[in-house]
């Protein structure tokens, strides 16, 4: 049996699967498993254990490992790839092993970063982070057409009947800040391995009581 790449199987191409994909393949007395990456390989070895040979992972402290002196492989020609690039959960017990979270498969923010199991997505920002994207101290004194409309003037404050202010999404201008922002911040990530390690999460700001006015576009 090999992990990795093999000579004995050329037409596996795990290489050509996308992030952390990975093949599992029978040929005569050898098997193959072999991702595209390093997670994918870690992936197809759980995924021969669990459906081969009935491990089951079912909590941080809770592993089924039959005993079996023989395991008997049918033909496997295998290929498999995660359906989300990112998969997170925040519940609590996701954040205390990241062995479990990898033997269930998730990768997200929430999921410790240890290198030994893959790593995980970083999330940039996060929720309610409109404001860190377009700060009104840097844009309301000469944009003030970015920030919401409250009884007919601007306002980054709108008060604790209104709760708290907004961008204006009707301008074509702030959403091209919002998204060019993350962009520069994703290359200009010196510790980001590949791009398909982050992740950017944006979200305006809650908004309590009457709903904002603002000019149709």
């Amino acid at each position: 049996m090999s992990s990795g790449a093999s000579k004995a199987f050329p037409k596996a191409h795990a290489d050509k699967l996308p992030a952390e994909g990975y093949v599992i393949e029978t040929s005569g007395a050898n098997m193959l498993i072999a991702g595209s990456d390093e997670r994918g390989t870690l992936y197809g070895t759980y995924a021969f254990l669990e459906d081969q040979c009935g491990v089951g992972w079912f909590g941080p402290d809770a592993a089924v490992i039959p005993r079996r002196s023989t395991v008997t492989v049918d033909r496997l020609h295998i290929r498999d790839t995660p359906a989300f690039m990112m998969r997170d959960d925040n519940a609590g017990i996701t954040r205390k092993s990241a062995a479990w979270d990898a033997h269930i498969r998730l990768n997200g923010s929430f999921t410790p970063d240890d290198p030994q199991y893959g790593g995980n997505y970083r999330l940039f920002n996060g929720d309610e982070n409109f404001y860190e994207l377009i700060s009104p101290e840097k844009y309301f004194a000469t944009h003030p057409e970015y920030f919401s409309l409250i009884k007919g003037a601007r306002s980054t404050k709108s008060g604790g009947e209104w709760g708290p202010g907004q961008l204006c999404l009707t301008n074509p201008d702030v959403f091209r800040i919002i998204t060019d922002g993350p962009c520069r911040e994703v290359t200009a990530d010196p510790e980001a391995p590949h791009p398909r390690h982050l992740a950017q999460r944006l979200g305006r700001r809650q908004l309590r009581g009457r709903r904002l006015q603002g000019e149709r576009r």
